[in-house]
């Protein structure tokens, strides 16, 4: 997520731009992070019907990101893609123990809060992840977060 694979760009007219970049929706890959910690916390713990799942998850996610990071030559953030599956379960989990602490009226609250969240997130970098020509201007000002985000030419 720190330097997302730009495959494709073109300039299409004055500050019109087309480009095709790789990389993950924030709320999901970023809240993968403390779910995976949770997801540890709860192995650990072992107290919880949840500690099979949570082994489950951890090995699974485990088992496609660790071979990566044994490579001593480039990965690209496409190797990361089939670990995501397992962070949606992982962040699914979590949101399910909370369930039981908050209120089921709090939890859906919640739920769809952040469900609504990833979805606009996804429709707000969708022309950079398909191609679509767009303002160079709105990229720059509303899309690249980050100083190593370049998502158009």
């Amino acid at each position: 997520m720190l330097r997302p694979v730009l495959y494709y760009s073109k300039i299409v007219d004055g500050n019109l731009r087309a480009g095709i970049s790789g990389f993950g929706n924030p709320l999901v890959w970023w809240a993968g992070i403390p779910a995976f910690a949770y997801m540890v916390y709860l192995i650990l713990r072992k107290k919880t019907e949840r500690t099979d799942a949570a082994g489950f998850l951890c090995l699974a996610y485990l088992s496609c990101y660790l071979p990566w990071c044994l490579i001593s030559r480039f990965t690209f953030i496409y190797h990361y893609f089939p670990s995501v599956p397992f962070v949606i379960c992982m962040i699914a989990c979590s949101f399910a123990q909370w369930k039981d602490r908050i209120g089921r009226k709090k939890f859906i609250a919640v739920l769809i809060c952040y469900s609504a969240a990833v979805l606009i997130l996804f429709l707000l970098f969708y022309p950079v992840l398909t191609g679509q020509v767009v303002s160079k201007t709105y990229v720059e000002t509303v899309l690249e977060w980050l100083d190593g985000w370049m998502l158009v030419q």
